[in-house]
């Protein structure tokens, strides 16, 4: 039985990005692309700001082709009016019945939303309405979706959050009455990685401005800079101990003669490093760290990936690890939790797994070689 098709209204940031993995996750819809608007005197995503370059960006990420509503500045209700009707036309022409909306609980814009498709011929759908928004921002994050504040309303949170990463502890400080999405216009993201994405794009926040009573964060694609990614020597034990005491790791344990090591560097500076401990055909993954101002250049799962492909090369079956903080990430890797009993039997001789680890640490395994 054919999918009816979808477009997804793409603002650029989370709660659409979300709309649109919601949306495939049910199934129900098939999505054949995107909708965003544009403020075609500046090139940039209405309201959130973003560059026109960073939303194709999103678009090529995603796989999906977007359609752009060309708006004026300014711009009027019925100007705006005008030229989504002009977009919902050439959606039709495409055979799209359905629009998606990323909305959250706000009942007069979904309204108002109804009505202006109410004659166009297609119907709105809203996969995350009604949803609690501080669940919502919590799994958004567990799936190992990334963005950026780019638009405060300095009115209802401080303009010092532009520009921040939205993560844990940009909620955390967010002050009574501010919502945990954002929904009621405290602030506007931009994702660069996620669930639907294809690869992670880079960004770095650039010039803050104040424009119109709104902080805007202007983020950029982020300079290309090459990583590489070279076996520990000994000279690079100081090094290691330092990335791993600042990701809070234990360091007691180092031995290069019996543990390899991979060193991640940009230019010449140590940004991340990642262990093997190999005993028999299994092995430990330990040790995964990166520099704290690195966590956004995807080093972490280019090391864990050099890791998993040494590990596949050696011919081993299975990678085992401890983990306090990331499951999520390892999950995404392929690691499935396991026993502490397995992982004892496996590669019980590490002290990381004896003693230095906390009980509270989870147990993850990824198969390598189906032993069945």
């Amino acid at each position: 039985m054919l999918r009816k098709r979808a477009w997804v209204a793409m603002s650029s940031g989370k709660d659409s990005v979300w709309a649109l993995h919601e949306t495939r996750r049910r199934g129900e819809l098939e999505v054949a692309g995107l909708l965003a608007t544009l403020t075609e005197t500046f090139r940039r995503v209405s309201m959130h700001g973003v560059r026109e370059s960073l939303l194709d960006r999103q678009a090529e990420a995603i796989g999906l082709p977007c359609y752009k509503a060309q708006l004026p500045w300014p711009c009027s209700n019925g100007e705006y009016e005008r030229a989504m009707a002009k977009a919902l036309e050439a959606a039709r022409a495409q055979g799209v019945t359905h629009l998606v909306f990323g909305d959250l609980f706000l009942a007069e814009v979904r309204a108002y939303r109804e009505r202006m498709l109410a004659q166009s011929g297609i119907e709105p759908s809203f996969p995350l309405f009604g949803r609690d928004t501080a669940e919502l921002a919590r799994e958004m994050l567990k799936s190992g979706l990334e963005a950026h504040l780019v638009c405060v309303d300095p009115r209802r949170l401080d303009g010092h959050f532009a520009g921040r990463r939205f993560d844990e502890g940009l909620i955390a400080e967010l002050p009574p009455g501010v919502d945990p999405c954002g929904e009621n216009g405290e602030f506007h993201t931009f994702v660069s990685a996620g669930p639907v994405w294809k690869s992670r794009i880079a960004v770095v926040a650039g010039e803050i401005v104040t424009r119109e009573g709104f902080v805007f964060a202007d983020l950029k694609p982020a300079p290309t800079v090459h990583l590489a990614i070279e076996e520990a020597k000994a000279a690079d034990r100081a090094c290691l101990g330092a990335l791993l005491e600042g990701a809070s790791l234990p360091s007691s344990d180092l031995d290069l003669a019996r543990q390899r090591f991979f060193v991640a560097r940009l230019g010449n500076e140590p940004v991340g490093c990642v262990g093997l401990e190999m005993q028999g055909t299994h092995a430990l993954l330990r040790s995964l760290a990166v520099r704290a101002d690195r966590r956004d250049a995807d080093v972490g799962t280019r090391l864990c990936e050099r890791a998993i492909a040494f590990a596949r090369h050696a011919g081993l079956t299975s990678l085992c690890l401890l983990t306090t903080s990331a499951e999520e990430f390892f999950a995404r890797k392929g690691f499935r939790r396991t026993s502490r009993e397995e992982l004892a039997d496996l590669v019980g001789e590490s002290e990381e797994v004896r003693s230095l680890c906390p009980k509270s640490a989870v147990p993850m395994k990824l198969v390598l070689v189906d032993a069945s």
